[in-house]
């Protein structure tokens, strides 16, 4: 099967880069150890309607937080995120002390799915305060994002297919429930491909596919790819096919 690039994504993939709409909500890591947050993955199991998280603020100063619920979709290989209703964060703007914890509610208000998952994102910001930064320093506003999936009980099994096309690795999920991957690694012939910041964390939906650069003349070139990465299951390692001209 063929998977057509949108011009913008192939421009980003191709140079290595990040589209905007995912730069600014997919960041999964915290820039400043200031927070610890638990879980870093939320579940909301068909019939479940709440599940709750822990922030605690591991600096020493208070931090004011705000909660935002995204809808994640995934659409041509891209990420897509809009605000949502369906997810409620309770309390949704919240100042933490030194030291303590705060306890927040998520709370799915949506009609429940009879089947199928649904993927949305948490954002916490940490909102600034009004102390000016420090001269010659730079203060920079923390931002983590946590999934959450919705109903993923209700849904068949991830599917993972791997696919080479000029300049791309195709991974695609022929099944329903989300797939996420780490550590992920390309070989042609055995010998190590560059992959840039793709080898840490990819999240594939059910029905979907995302896309990963390649370095020119890797694909169709007669080497055999293979990607292996650890997957939510176990360890995944599979030889690429290849959709050549």
């Amino acid at each position: 099967m063929k998977y057509h690039l949108s011009p913008l994504l192939l421009l980003a993939s191709l140079s290595g880069g990040v589209l905007p709409n995912s730069a600014a909500i997919a960041q999964e890591q915290p820039q400043q150890a200031r927070l610890n947050v638990t879980p870093l993955r939320l579940e909301l199991p068909a019939g479940q309607a709440a599940t709750q998280m822990l922030v605690r603020n591991q600096g020493e100063k208070q931090i004011a937080v705000q909660m935002r619920v995204f809808e994640w979709t995934q659409d041509g290989g891209e990420n897509h995120y809009a605000p949502s209703r369906d997810v409620a964060v309770s309390p949704s703007i919240v100042k933490i002390e030194p030291g303590l914890a705060q306890s927040f509610h998520i709370l799915s208000r949506g009609t429940p799915a009879t089947s199928g998952e649904r993927r949305f994102r948490v954002v916490l910001d940490e909102i600034p305060d009004s102390e000016p930064a420090a001269p010659g320093t730079a203060r920079t506003r923390l931002r983590l994002t946590l999934p959450l999936f919705i109903g993923s009980n209700t849904a068949q099994a991830g599917r993972l297919q791997v696919a080479a096309q000029p300049g791309v690795l195709i991974l695609a999920n022929g099944g329903g429930r989300t797939i996420r991957l780490s550590d992920l690694q390309v070989t042609a012939d055995g010998n190590p491909v560059p992959i840039d910041n793709y080898s840490m964390l990819q999240y594939i939906h059910g029905a979907s596919w995302i896309a990963i650069p390649l370095p020119d003349g890797v694909a169709c070139s007669g080497e055999v790819l293979r990607l292996s990465a650890t997957a939510d299951g176990g360890s995944f390692d599979e030889i690429a096919s290849q959709d050549c001209p």
